[in-house]
């Protein structure tokens, strides 16, 4: 049973390390066209890494929010808040229906 996990520990390292494939420009002239092209080349990945990760953000603060635009509806969609809700309504327009201070003041 250990040989097999030492197998399997050993052999994940092993193509780890043969996936990774990140260039080095540092070898190239840097004067010459080919070093340019290199460095175009990884900011282009940078640039989709990056790009990736805000997309994958972006959902998740999305469904974050959908979450929170549920929790909310579902509270006021609780009787006692409607109630408040429409006491603020009726008072609301008590108010624009007023033409002075005191005419909102009265009962």
């Amino acid at each position: 049973m250990k040989i097999i996990k030492i197998v399997i520990i050993l052999s994940f390292f092993y193509t780890t390390s043969v996936y990774s494939d990140v260039k080095d420009c540092s070898v190239i002239n840097k004067l010459s066209q080919e070093y340019a092209k290199c460095i175009a080349d990884l900011a282009k990945q940078k640039g989709k890494e990056v790009k990736e990760k805000a997309k994958k953000k972006g959902k998740e603060v999305k469904e974050k929010a959908k979450k929170k635009g549920k929790e909310i509806k579902e509270k006021v969609a609780n009787d006692e808040n409607k109630k408040k809700l429409s006491k603020f309504k009726e008072k609301l327009k008590k108010f624009k229906n007023s033409k002075t201070g005191s005419d909102f003041l009265k009962k």
